[in-house]
């Protein structure tokens, strides 16, 4: 999902989002690539002799935590990283250049804040009321309305069942009265989240033997293009607001989340119980760690050259670049079978 979480989400924020660029920090966007970026040489120190061990499961989620840790004195940081740059730039380009781009950039940045909370505030013609409009968004909002369009009839009828489980099981915490249970929304959130997800692999597992697909393929495209619709939407959504930058952050920080703790927690727990480690194929180490690095450096890269712009043009190129890696699983990884994976079938 790694590949997909950075070509496909943030390509979407930036096509979807209703604008023709989104301007970025460069701040935040640098500080999630450098924990990336440690994170897949962990990955690549880790399965390098072909096995996993229990004790680096914990320092997997210790590294993690320490990722939470840093978030914490991310103020602080970012503030530092801005001092670093400004000196340097101040002796590389002059006194004089560099604080007239720092007072240029100061300007855009307030204008670009005025913008976005002129945005984001209420309108005026609300006050006198609403005229049926709050009614009218909630009904909207409502699951368990029948559509007007019967081209959407069958998927509600199919969504119908889970409305209603997750409706009984996951307290909503936004109505007035249940703010208070918003723990228990929460773990309900992420107990169905986990039994959902165990569901998908297990299909995904069996569609794949029966097809004669590899786990590999179906995990890189099937389950990782899946689970990164959510994180996509949302993404979208954030960048709507005017959130550029969390809505990215949102891409590459779940990468170190599903590589330090998504992969960490499940070693930690297990393999104590397995004998301490678990052996693991090596055949296409090189080549995963190289695609991810490559997808890395192509994206720090091209927001280097565009001065931290992500441009719309970008985010089709990201599309094109994530059609390769589909290219590749499909015809190299299955069925020219390059790394042998169906030896022994």
């Amino acid at each position: 999902s790694a590949v997909s979480n950075i070509l496909i989400i943030v390509a979407a924020t930036v096509i979807f989002s209703g604008e023709t660029h989104l301007a970025l920090d460069w701040r935040p966007v640098t500080r999630d690539c450098a924990f990336y970026a440690v994170s897949i040489a962990f990955v690549m120190g880790v399965m390098w002799d072909g096995k996993v061990y229990w004790w680096e499961g914990v320092v997997s989620v210790c590294l993690y935590l320490g990722y939470v840790g840093f978030m914490t004195i991310n103020g602080s940081a970012m503030d530092w990283m801005e001092r670093v740059a400004r000196g340097f730039r101040r002796r590389t380009l002059g006194n004089k250049i560099a604080s007239f781009r720092e007072e240029t950039r100061e300007e855009t940045d307030d204008l670009e804040r005025s913008v976005v909370e002129l945005s984001l505030s209420p309108e005026d013609d609300k006050v006198g009321g609403n005229d049926g409009t709050v009614d009218d968004e909630d009904e909207a909002n409502n699951p368990f309305a029948v559509p007007d369009d019967w081209r959407k009839y069958p998927m509600w009828a199919l969504s119908l069942p889970w409305y209603a489980t997750f409706t009984v099981t996951v307290p909503d915490c936004g109505k007035t009265g249940w703010e208070r249970w918003y723990l228990l929304s929460f773990f309900s959130s992420v107990l169905w989240i986990s039994a959902i997800s165990y569901g998908m692999v297990d299909a995904a597992a069996v569609v794949g033997c029966v097809l004669d697909v590899p786990e590999v393929v179906m995990g890189a495209l099937v389950l990782a293009a899946g689970t990164s619709v959510p994180d996509a939407l949302s993404s979208v959504s954030v960048a709507q607001a005017g959130q550029g930058d969390m809505a990215v952050a949102n891409a590459v920080g779940s990468n170190v989340f599903d590589i330090w703790l998504g992969l960490g927690l499940p070693w930690l727990v297990f393999l104590p119980a397995r004998g301490g480690f678990e052996e693991v194929s090596t055949a296409q180490l090189w080549p995963s760690v190289c695609i991810l690095a490559g997808v890395l450096l192509v994206y720090y890269a091209s927001l280097v050259f565009t001065g931290f712009r992500l441009k719309r043009s970008m985010g089709y190129a990201y599309v094109l670049v994530y059609g390769l890696f589909v290219v590749y699983s499909v015809v190299g990884v299955w069925w020219m079978d390059v790394y042998d994976l169906r030896r022994g079938k």
